[in-house]
């Protein structure tokens, strides 16, 4: 799916709940994290995104698409597939069963409508 190279400058637009490094207790990441990939799951089939963090260097969190970022409405993605285009995670226009050039899926794909 898509190169992580070019996403150092993607940032998470919600805030991220997870768990904390000892097991217990939850973390926040906060809105503006960095993510340095996104993919797709193969054990889940989910669209994922990597944020590392201080608290786990060497093991990146792993949280769904859908917690990083506000989905559009039902209303506006209506819109994109009437038009025959969508935006991706990251906001660029696609083909609705698309990836932007950071392999980025589009909110159809990542929300499993498509």
């Amino acid at each position: 799916m898509g190169n992580s190279d070019n996403l150092t400058s993607m940032k998470t637009k919600l805030s991220v709940r997870v768990k904390a490094p000892n097991g217990v207790g939850v973390l926040v990441l906060p809105e503006g994290s960095t993510i340095t990939r996104i993919f797709r799951s193969e054990k889940s089939g989910n669209y994922l995104c990597e944020i590392p963090h201080e608290s786990r260097p060497a093991q990146p969190y792993r949280v769904r698409v859908t917690s990083a970022f506000r989905a559009p409405t039902v209303a506006t993605m209506e819109r994109w597939s009437n038009d025959g285009v969508a935006r991706s995670v990251l906001g660029k226009l696609v083909e609705p069963d698309g990836h932007d050039e950071h392999g980025s899926p589009s909110w159809l794909l990542a929300l499993g409508l498509i």
